[in-house]
């Protein structure tokens, strides 16, 4: 599937190998000159999903600031959620949506959105395009798991034949 890069408003982009598969609303921001804009941002929602889930970005909860307001104690902590990148099927078994769970080390969790801010339009289409690979590698990794082929039967003990 051909894929224009950052040259899309709303439309949708489908990732889809047999029986799973998934879609992509990407939005880029509008005007950027080279040299006078000091950045580029773009997001990524994934709007459905078939036989996988939908919160496939995969955030890591860190501390941003100590101390945010003046009147908390020294010892509070702000968190925030950087992506990490695209969940492996095994970072969908193991990550919650949503927020990591408490006390987890490291705090991973998974959402259906990704914002990115990069520094110019070239970085963005890098990122972008390796995002729709890692997507796409997601769904047919999970097509591939699926692919069983059934085994001799393993006996442990006495089988009483």
């Amino acid at each position: 599937m051909a894929t224009q890069v950052l040259d899309q408003s709303a439309d949708t982009l489908t990732s889809a190998t047999g029986g799973r598969g998934i879609t992509l609303a990407p939005t880029f921001q509008r005007g950027y000159v080279p040299g006078a804009i000091d950045g580029f941002r773009f997001t990524l929602v994934v709007t459905s999903a078939t036989q996988m889930p939908t919160k496939i970005f995969r955030y890591r909860l860190v501390p941003t600031k100590l101390q945010p307001v003046v009147d908390q104690p020294p010892t509070a902590v702000e968190y925030k959620g950087y992506f990490d990148g695209v969940c492996s099927p095994a970072d969908l078994e193991d990550f919650p949506e949503d927020y990591p769970v408490q006390n987890a080390r490291p705090p991973w969790f998974r959402l259906d959105t990704v914002d990115v801010i990069v520094r110019s339009r070239s970085i963005a289409e890098e990122a972008y395009t390796a995002i729709l690979d890692e997507v796409r590698n997601l769904v047919e990794t999970l097509e591939t798991m699926d692919r069983q082929e059934s085994a001799p039967p393993v006996i442990i003990g006495a089988t009483g034949s």
